[in-house]
């Protein structure tokens, strides 16, 4: 019965305390992802940014490949393509029979007005650099200087985001290593087959990467924000499921408490006569621990809740009261 009391004056537990350290926690995992997720969309946008760099380096190569491969290619002469100046071959301007004049376009002159065409058409910046270039033109800035010593140190690519003319741009290099068709205007520079003689550089600009990027952030937002208020939610409906559990609980421990102090009471209130009991063998009168003698009545009532009430059993009643039977 101890046990039962003690277990019936434990105190009900503030549920709502522990929904909002959970609902804490939860706001914390939902902070996280969010967090994480924009960490990923940052890395995304910077990898976009370096396949856009990538595949324009390819290009080109690959321009660059062909026209080597045919030892050049011979263009109309005009404003936009002027003779270059600093190639030096044999019939690097020709003429035809009706006055055209023709002037051969060596791979990084064709490569240079395809760039020319790409800045236009894509905002994409493309140059062919080297520490040592033929062309003025072509000197590297510093960032370039810099990826072209990393290249000597067998770096195969240098890319990072910078601010370009007032503009947040992904700057991208690769080498050019020397191959058989471009010994034929570099060998004279020293460089041998197979020698890093420069490299491309490429700039992306970030900000239409961003902008779609921004527009998947404010969806990946707002699904997040959706989910943190669904988990809250839910937490709520449960925590006053529980809350009303507990209250239940604790009324029922209540009234069950108060009738196990009513039966404690009733318990404390019932006297139990034992032992022995001197009693008179004629007149029933009982002798006290004092020594005195009460009558049987007087000594119950004192000792028990016993209430008497008087009447006459038959046996006394034909024995007093014959007349009466």
């Amino acid at each position: 019965m101890e046990d039962s009391l003690e277990k019936a004056a434990e105190p009900t537990p503030n549920i709502w305390k522990y929904g909002v350290v959970i609902a804490i926690g939860w706001t914390l995992f939902v902070a996280i992802s969010i967090f994480w997720n924009l960490s990923l969309k940052r890395s995304e946008i910077e990898r976009s940014a370096i396949i856009q760099a990538e595949a324009a380096w390819q290009k080109d190569i690959v321009y660059r490949r062909w026209n080597a491969s045919h030892g050049g290619v011979y263009v109309p002469v005009t404003e936009e393509t002027p003779a270059n100046p600093y190639l030096e071959v044999p019939n690097r301007d020709i003429q035809f029979p009706d006055g055209r004049l023709l002037t051969l376009i060596n791979p990084a002159y064709m490569i240079r007005q395809v760039n020319e065409l790409g800045i236009e058409a894509f905002d994409i910046w493309e140059h062919i650099t080297s520490l040592k270039p033929i062309r003025p033109e072509n000197r590297p800035d510093q960032w370039e200087i810099n990826a072209l010593q990393e290249f000597e140190r067998n770096v195969s690519e240098v890319s990072s985001i910078v601010i370009l003319n007032n503009e947040k741009r992904l700057r991208f290099m690769r080498p050019l290593e020397t191959e058989k068709g471009c010994l034929k205007c570099h060998e004279k520079q020293g460089y041998k087959l197979g020698s890093i003689r420069g490299g491309i550089s490429v700039s992306v600009p970030m900000t239409p990467l961003e902008d779609i990027a921004r527009k998947a952030t404010y969806a990946m937002l707002s699904g997040h924000f959706v989910f943190w208020l669904l988990g809250l939610l839910g937490l709520y409906f449960s925590i006053s499921r529980l809350s009303l559990h507990f209250h239940e609980r604790a009324k029922l421990l209540s009234e069950r408490e108060k009738i196990i102090e009513e039966l404690r009471d009733a318990l404390s209130n019932i006297k139990v006569l034992g032992g022995l009991i001197p009693i008179c063998a004629n007149c029933k009168d009982i002798r006290e621990d004092d020594g005195y003698w009460k009558q049987l009545e007087d000594y119950l009532l004192t000792h028990s809740q016993v209430v008497f009430t008087h009447s006459i059993c038959p046996k006394c009643a034909k024995k007093l009261y014959p007349d009466l039977d």
